[in-house]
């Protein structure tokens, strides 16, 4: 997304009531930041410490961080327990209301912006009675004083009001997802009440929110919704777009930026495939432009996809994901998210916990299981090459053949890309300077020519990259 990131119109009495959305400079900084960073099932005091220790310094944008809502708590806490919310208080096992706020005070004086994680479309699937993590008591309809009954969605299918057909978009939209409460989301009291909770994220600093099952509510709700926020912010809306659903990335264009998972799932399929000559046209098959795209190798649902849905996941396969990971970091498209969770063996497991319930670590250390996959020198050293090279968002000096990719950003970075499984002896055309380079994401050195040649010798299923 170049230099840029999309800043939504706030609405008022008497500001931009249809105004289309703005882009515009995320800050006035020399080089720009371009690259945000999923902090999954972090403690808000680690995210908080590792804005100022790393993310500021390696000239991180943002940081998207879990849920803050309250949860409800299931048996073995697992991570999906914070997808389903049982009130707006700000309290889950990453921590309190005020070491959110101390958190978000932190990233921005390291200049990083915050993004919530934020779940509007329902509640939780909970038939009975529970009692969430802060202590709040509630019933399948009934939660607290802040919804009843009348505030849901009861679409009369299925005998359970549940969504079995995605193929219908009044099911889509108006039943239940995996049996959780849904939310009448066209309703003005709900869009009050969830939007009194954003605007009091956006008191607290957050400069955006990313709006998980955005395609489970329609685009008028969700238009509505953002109509009563008070301040400008950035959204991300999550849509899982499926063959043959009712709904189209151009209904919510409008709305933010949009996941675009298509593009993970074309990337991974082309990595594995061993020719790399697809890849230059991939993000024109997504039909998502770069202003609007939110482009990532895995987030916390991808990863534990079964067998080869996991596409380029760390777990799976560490050499392609670090490979499909430095192009989504050099190639001119899109807003890139890297991601940072944990290791595990069921994919349902939550991340460690401590006597109280809350999450513990991962600490300066990165105490297993958690992964601080963002902390490599080499991924540090590919956001540098991001912002530094935004000024030329074009790939330049393109050759795509066979197992190997080779462009550039101009005179200010070069990349090369090879998944063959020998070792490769290169001639490269660049517009680089003369000199000598060194790799910035991995091993070894080069010279390039006084006519812009690089003379490479590539190692197996690696990569190249050199900047000015």
């Amino acid at each position: 997304m170049r230099a840029v990131v999309t800043i939504l119109c706030f609405l008022s009495a008497v500001a931009c009531a249809a105004t289309p959305r703005m882009v515009s400079s995320r800050r006035a900084v020399s080089p720009p930041r371009t690259v945000m960073l999923q902090l999954f099932e972090w403690p808000w005091a680690a995210v908080g410490e590792e804005c100022e220790s790393v993310l500021g310094p390696a000239g991180f944008a943002a940081v998207q961080v879990s849920p803050a809502q309250e949860h409800i708590v299931a048996n073995g806490a697992p991570w999906w327990e914070r997808y389903q919310p049982v009130s707006y208080q700000i309290a889950s096992r990453s921590g309190s209301e005020a070491e959110f706020a101390a958190m978000v005070k932190r990233c921005a004086a390291a200049g990083v912006d915050v993004y919530a994680d934020v779940v509007l479309n329902h509640m939780n699937g909970v038939k009975g009675e529970g009692t969430g993590f802060a202590g709040t008591h509630f019933t399948h309809y009934q939660y607290g004083n802040l919804w009843r009954y009348s505030d849901f969605h009861h679409c009369g299918r299925n005998g359970d009001d549940g969504l079995r057909n995605f193929s219908d978009l009044y099911e889509l939209q108006n039943c239940e997802l995996l049996g959780m409460a849904d939310l009448d989301t066209a309703s003005p009291a709900v869009q009050e009440k969830q939007a009194a909770f954003l605007n009091h994220l956006l008191d607290l600093g957050v400069k955006g929110f990313r709006i998980d099952a955005a395609k489970h509510i329609s685009p008028a709700d969700l238009n509505g919704l953002f109509a009563r926020l008070n301040r400008p912010n950035y959204r991300v809306l999550e849509l899982i777009l499926s063959p043959g659903e009712p709904v189209r990335a151009s209904d919510y264009q409008s709305l933010g930026g949009l996941n675009n998972f298509q593009y993970a799932y074309e990337l991974g399929a082309v990595f594995r495939s061993g020719n790399l000559e697809a890849l230059p046209g991939l993000a024109g098959k997504t039909g998502i432009g770069t202003d609007d795209a939110v482009v990532f190798v895995e987030n916390h649902d991808l990863e534990r996809r079964p067998g080869t849905e996991t596409l380029l996941s760390l777990h799976v396969d560490p050499v392609l994901n670090r490979l499909g990971q430095i192009f989504l970091l050099t190639w001119p498209y899109g807003y890139p998210a890297v991601f940072s969770g944990y290791s595990f063996t069921n994919n349902d497991a939550g991340p460690p916990l401590d006597s109280g319930g809350l999450i513990a670590g991962p600490g300066t250390t990165c105490a297993a299981p958690f992964t601080c996959a963002h902390r490599a020198p080499w991924l540090r050293n590919l956001v540098a090459f991001r912002n530094a090279t935004d000024g030329v968002f074009t790939a330049t000096n393109l050759l795509a053949s066979g197992p190997v990719i080779s462009f550039g950003r101009g005179a200010l970075g070069h990349v090369v890309i090879s998944v063959d499984s020998r070792a490769r002896a290169l001639e490269l055309r660049t517009q680089m300077a003369p000199g000598h380079y060194c790799n910035i994401a991995g091993e070894g050195c080069a010279d390039v020519a006084a006519d812009g040649t690089l003379h490479l010798n590539i190692a197996p299923k690696s990569a190249f990259v050199i900047r000015k």
